[in-house]
């Protein structure tokens, strides 16, 4: 995934929904969200998602992008915003 301090949500492309066991049209919520790439619709799951990132483990809100060629981006809410992350000389560290 991509670490993307600006993006709100965890972001998925929109083929892997299918592959989590998701039904769109059932388990989320559709809303637009705007960034650099301009104006995209997003399906946001209406329950949180279980993470675990090293030893940390989290309920997190994802959303899938309706696009299929976005990589995943990592994002603040229920994320980033509860971990130090520290980018340096090529690494990404992350302290829980």
């Amino acid at each position: 995934m991509i670490v993307d301090t600006g993006a709100d949500y965890t972001l998925l492309p929109l083929w892997l929904y299918s592959k989590l066991g998701v039904d769109i049209k059932k388990d989320c919520n559709r809303l637009y969200t705007s960034g650099v790439g301009g104006k995209q619709l997003v399906y946001v799951l209406k329950g949180l998602w279980k993470i675990k990132l090293g030893e940390w483990e989290s309920n997190i809100r994802l959303g899938f992008l309706n696009d299929n060629f976005v990589p995943p981006l990592l994002g603040r809410l229920d994320c980033l915003e509860k971990i130090k992350v520290c980018f340096e000389n090529f690494k990404t560290v992350f302290t829980y």
